[in-house]
């Protein structure tokens, strides 16, 4: 009987497996079929389009190895735009979240950073590169510092609704019965912030990004927005098109990475919060 019952119980984890594995297959061929028909109406209008508005995919195909295979592109241009986009992101996360801690805390000081925090989500990303660059110049400062002054609130706003989730009644509670502030922290404070927090993770880094590369057309004179403002000036569409596509692929390999560690902290959080 008890053999049983263990064949059963893995007879019924095995079915669940090739369940999930199923499910991956599902949604892995629906987004290749969501790509074949991206080409395929890509393919069509080039038929029917001037190469200098809408390229072939040979076209930008070729344009795109000949950016793999050259070293000036990944120096020149690949490298300094993943380091705006990195510095960046990390310099408006510590602003984000220091502010947010602050007002998450003291509700008077959220009041304070309301009005700046519209003018910053409000304000058009365009009118932001024009103000920073009157006030910082051209160059790498000037694209770090806009990034950072407009991905910030992303945390900050993360940060201030994961302070509203937190049960103070309960926090209380765990106080009458003398938790430390550290096992708070670690098991009820933090994951609730979190949760909160790793949503705008995701956002900030695809922002982070698109935000650089805006930065880089007008004020760089590095980096992959640089060389789009080139292929626009010469009217370089296929090579547009490649530059477009390395941006997409850089977004997503680093969207891919956060969502890894973002899902292995979760899972380290519900072990924290059981053992409490």
């Amino acid at each position: 009987m008890k053999n049983f019952l263990v064949n059963k119980t893995l007879w019924g984890s095995t079915e669940l497996a090739r369940d999930d594995n199923q499910f991956i297959y599902k949604n892995l061929l629906a987004k290749l079929s969501g790509c074949v028909v991206l080409l395929s109406i890509w393919w069509i209008l080039s038929l029917y389009n001037h190469p200098t508005l809408i390229p072939s995919p040979n076209l930008v195909f070729w344009a795109l190895l000949d950016y793999v295979f050259d070293l000036n592109f990944w120096l020149d241009s690949l490298m300094p735009s993943l380091f705006h986009i990195i510095l960046g992101f990390f310099s408006a996360a510590f602003i984000g979240v220091s502010f947010g801690v602050l007002a998450g805390n003291i509700p008077i000081v959220r009041h304070m950073f309301s009005p700046l925090r519209v003018l910053t989500t409000s304000m058009p990303a365009a009118v932001g590169v024009v103000l920073f660059i009157t006030w910082l110049g051209l160059g790498s400062t000037m694209v770090i510092v806009m990034v950072a002054v407009f991905i910030a609130p992303i945390f900050y706003m993360a940060l201030c609704d994961g302070f509203d989730t937190i049960d103070y009644d309960l926090n209380e509670m765990l106080q009458f019965y003398n938790v430390s502030l550290v096992n708070r922290l670690k098991h009820f404070i933090l994951p609730s912030l979190w949760g909160a927090l790793s949503p705008a993770i995701r956002l900030a880094i695809a922002n982070s990004a698109r935000l650089t590369i805006l930065a880089e057309i007008f004020a760089a004179t590095s980096g992959l927005g640089e060389r789009v403002d080139t292929a626009r000036t010469y009217l370089q569409t296929d090579k547009l098109f490649a530059l477009l596509i390395v941006m997409v692929l850089i977004v997503v390999l680093f969207d891919k990475f956060a969502s890894i560690l973002l899902a292995r902290y979760d899972v380290s959080s519900k072990h924290k919060r059981q053992s409490f």
